[in-house]
């Protein structure tokens, strides 16, 4: 298998500790792709969140794969530009589009980075917090491409090796794998 050459953006809902995600991060990174872990913090504003993972883009320095689950994909959202995200992957994420409020924003999101960067939308199948049949409509309705997993919430801890093979499908269809 080809190593990862792009860099993967790891973002958590709020409040989600982030030390449930090493498991994927493990994973991606066995395979020689450059993984940063977003602490979510669950008392950061959402705004401040943004900025966070836009700080965190700036520092690499090109284009990212950015994996968010739950909130953490309308963070992705706001926070990615074309130049900035190569691909980005929803895990039973929030996929907000222009003018539209998110769980823990009251502002409505002004970018909506998957209108313009390819998205991959991973449904998880037993998710309690985002119900399997609202998170097929806006699959259907906003994403490039659709998989599924039959998880939960944990689904970063309990599939990991399975959302990272998705990541890494994602990535070597991208024209910076190797």
């Amino acid at each position: 298998m080809n190593a990862l050459r792009a860099p993967i953006l790891l973002i958590p809902a709020a409040g989600e500790p982030a030390d449930g995600w090493h498991r994927l991060a493990d994973a991606l990174t066995a395979n020689g792709a450059p993984v940063t872990l977003i602490d979510a913090r669950a008392d950061e504003a959402f705004e401040a969140r943004v900025r966070r993972v836009r700080d965190a883009l700036a520092a690499l320095g090109r284009p990212a794969v950015l994996v968010g689950h739950h909130g953490g994909g309308a963070v992705m959202t706001a926070a990615a530009t074309r130049r900035s995200a190569a691909h980005l992957i929803y895990v039973a994420g929030e996929m907000p589009d222009y003018g539209e409020t998110v769980t823990d924003n009251v502002t409505p999101i002004g970018a909506v980075a998957w209108r313009a960067v390819p998205s991959t939308y991973v449904l998880c199948a037993r998710d309690r917090r985002f119900p399997l049949a609202a998170q097929q409509r806006v699959a259907e309705l906003r994403a490039t491409t659709i998989a599924r997993i039959d998880a939960g919430d944990d689904v970063a801890t309990t599939h990991a090796e399975a959302l990272a093979q998705i990541v890494r499908e994602d990535a070597a269809a991208e024209p910076y794998a190797s």
